[in-house]
């Protein structure tokens, strides 16, 4: 079977898994890596893998826990801000939350460049004060050594920003040979432009 690496359009991934063969998607709603049967005998998954060569993941909130990124940016950042700027906490929180709600849904979003001057704090190295809490999600290994088993080629596609995408990546080390499957990463930064 010819595989299918050519995409012309990324679509929004959100937390769905996007099953893709030679002339069909395949959208998930919502992938649930506990209830992933490749076999086809789970009547909640009947996908005709024979005919499927390609699975697209997104990152955040489906193959990775939400934990890091919540506690990132909910409690970290503002904690730190209040530090760097002499302000409370709530009106740090307050702060950054109305700066969030700025550019939710863009490039900037996702950008540790843009955080670090807009925040005037160093984000790669908070980041990197908790990875301990960079975790998959309950299931998504056995996943994806599953998908590696039967011969089909991941895709990673996301909007991490590159630093962030790579910090993550050697916490989880899902390309290491534990995990012996081959997953393509491709960062929406790569594209200038979201998923």
């Amino acid at each position: 079977m010819e595989s299918c690496t050519k995409f012309s359009k990324i679509t929004k991934l959100d937390t769905y898994l996007i099953i893709s063969g030679c002339n069909r998607i395949y959208p998930v709603y919502p992938w649930r890596p506990d209830r992933t049967n490749l076999t086809g005998n789970d009547k909640s998954m009947m996908l005709p893998w024979s005919e499927i060569d390609t699975v697209m993941f997104d990152m955040d909130g489906t193959l990775l826990d939400l934990h890091f990124d919540n506690f990132f940016w909910l409690k970290l950042v503002p904690e730190h801000f209040s530090k760097h700027h002499g302000v409370s906490e709530e009106q740090a929180l307050a702060h950054v939350q109305s700066k969030y709600a700025q550019v939710h849904g863009t490039l900037d979003w996702y950008s540790i460049d843009y955080w670090q001057a807009e925040l005037q704090l160093d984000i790669p190295r908070l980041k990197h004060l908790i990875t301990d809490k960079i975790r998959l999600r309950p299931g998504a290994e056995q996943l994806l050594k599953a998908l590696a088993a039967k011969g089909k080629q991941v895709l990673l596609v996301t909007n991490a920003h590159p630093i962030s995408l790579q910090l993550k990546m050697q916490h989880v080390r899902i390309e290491n040979a534990a995990c012996p499957y081959r997953a393509v990463l491709r960062a929406a930064h790569q594209f200038s432009s979201t998923q």
